[in-house]
């Protein structure tokens, strides 16, 4: 192999020649020396065998090992994604039973009430007393709002501010109470 020498330049330009040599260089003797690396690795085998070329009996193994197990973990999946839809639908049925049962009861309580409140206020209506009581109830209920009333009145609508990502910008229950407690100051019923 020869090299050329290229005549002196300044140490900021290095000439193209010796860049070219260096790269002759490397492209000559980079491929004989993994070559040989290669070959003092490679454990003594007779030439012609075949078995130094052919991938090791040991990665055939492996690699069907990890397909069953590929196999497996993609039954399993679909196994659970059946058992899982129908757990779900069995959660839905059991929501929908427990919605209509509490349904029911609710009606069943209103209806009480109501006869509760029949029975209460004709049972007062007999005597004087009885009706003193049923008008302090009735003034009672009022002020604790469990009293339905007539007449003129307000609507109030609270919201968030637009965009509200704070407590600050939200309506809280604090807000609630001191709207509630400022109607009932001014005289609201």
């Amino acid at each position: 192999m020869s090299t050329r020498h290229a005549p002196p330049h300044p140490p900021s330009e290095p000439s193209r020649e010796a860049f070219v040599g260096l790269l002759d260089h490397i492209t000559a003797t980079s491929l004989d020396e993994d070559y040989a690396h290669v070959a003092q690795r490679r454990p003594d085998s007779p030439p012609g065998d075949r078995r130094a070329s052919r991938p090791g009996l040991a990665a055939l193994v492996a690699l069907a090992v990890f397909g069953v197990l590929v196999a497996t973990a993609g039954l399993q999946t679909r196994r659970d994604a059946d058992q899982s839809a129908r757990s779900r639908a069995s959660l839905v049925k059991q929501a929908d039973a427990g919605k209509a049962a509490v349904s029911e009861r609710r009606a069943l309580a209103a209806a009480l009430a109501r006869q509760i409140s029949r029975e209460q206020a004709d049972a007062l209506a007999e005597t004087t007393r009885g009706q003193a009581e049923q008008a302090r109830l009735t003034r009672l209920g009022l002020a604790a709002g469990t009293v339905r009333t007539t007449g003129p009145g307000i609507a109030v609508r609270l919201d968030d501010a637009r965009g509200a990502t704070s407590g600050k910008q939200q309506v809280q229950a604090p807000d609630l109470q001191k709207l509630v407690n400022a109607l009932w100051l001014v005289g609201a019923e």
